[in-house]
């Protein structure tokens, strides 16, 4: 039996690390805290992997989504190496060469180059000067093609199945590496999957559980336009229709994405006003016994996280903003 994955994730700004920093006070598990892992989710990681190398398999991008996740795993290996030490790129490089098939040297292409100099002289000073050399040396120039710096390229082909074995091994070494000892029932990270499409990454963990957290929309908007003054993890305020808009249409996957037992709604209002019915609900989800709880509120503190909610009271200035939210995202809506 696997360990059990537990991964808290939102919309940006809706307080997913709350189920973190509260799974911190369980003596049966780890928690990682506000530290976030996005390598499935992120730009060029598991989840793009999976994209390119089955769903839109194509000679030349399979190479390019291969090359980009080794890049990515360099990256942000001091990041991760905090956690999983330097078996993080150890284990990644086993993981990928287990997806190629194939390996070999061939000519670089210009969508492989963001240097804009770079691409202007590999792809047109550089053979435009041999064109003129051979010209000068009087050399056949017939059909000419360019001799253009070659690079380590890549090609795959593997099915859904294989691609997911790999993955979940590869997933499963790094996470023992959170619990070497193997003391603990679960381990808690923050953000490990999105809100949305969630169904996707459980091909990628073996016992996994989300919780998605949200938060109701006029606090958000509140907090965006008095404290965080533009954050990048969610829209612009500065139009509230544009706002009621963004924040709808990131919610409207629930009314099309396939049911999941293993994962769960919840605001963060309801974690903060209803605590003791929330945990209730949190012990059944994650098979957690109430005797684990060892050091209830010394982690999240609902007390002190209801300072962050109800803002509206605080700041009445934004009456009609809040009012207008209330009315177009009432289902929203916390009490």
């Amino acid at each position: 039996m696997h360990k059990q994955i537990i991964t808290s994730t939102g919309y940006g700004g809706t307080g997913s690390s709350a189920i973190t920093d509260l799974l911190k006070e369980f003596d049966s598990g780890i928690s990682m805290g506000d530290a976030e892992f996005w390598f499935l989710q992120d730009y060029d990681g598991v989840s793009d992997l999976e994209y390119y190398l089955i769903d839109g398999n194509h000679r030349s991008k399979v190479s390019m989504a291969i090359s980009k996740f080794i890049k990515y795993i360099k990256t942000h290996s001091t990041f991760y190496n905090k956690f999983f030490g330097e078996n993080f790129i150890k284990y990644s490089n086993e993981y990928i060469n287990s997806l190629v098939d194939a390996r070999f040297k061939k000519a670089l292409s210009d969508y492989e180059v963001n240097n804009s100099f770079l691409k202007l002289w590999y792809f047109k000073l550089y053979p435009i000067m041999q064109l003129g050399i051979k010209k000068i040396l009087k050399q056949d120039t017939f059909e000419f093609s360019p001799k253009i710096r070659l690079i380590d390229k890549y090609y795959s082909i593997p099915d859904k199945n294989r691609f997911y074995i790999e993955t979940k091994k590869y997933t499963s070494k790094l996470f023992s590496l959170l619990d070497a000892d193997n003391k603990y029932k679960f381990i808690a990270i923050d953000q490990l999957v999105p809100s949305i499409n969630t169904n996707r990454y459980f091909n990628y963990i073996d016992n996994l559980k989300v919780i998605v957290v949200d938060r109701d929309p006029r606090d958000l908007f509140l907090l965006n336009e008095t404290h965080w003054n533009g954050a990048s993890y969610i829209c612009d305020t500065t139009n509230i229709y544009e706002y009621i808009n963004w924040y709808k249409t990131m919610r409207e996957h629930r009314k099309i994405e396939e049911k999941n037992d293993n994962v769960v709604y919840i605001m963060i209002e309801e974690l903060i006003y209803e605590y003791d019915k929330s945990l209730e609900r949190l012990y059944k989800f994650l098979g957690l016994a109430k005797d684990e709880h060892i050091n209830k509120r010394q982690c999240f503190n609902p007390d002190v996280s209801k300072n962050w909610t109800r803002l509206w009271k605080k700041y009445p200035k934004y009456k009609k903003e809040v009012e207008i939210i209330r009315e177009h995202l009432n289902e929203y809506c916390y009490k």
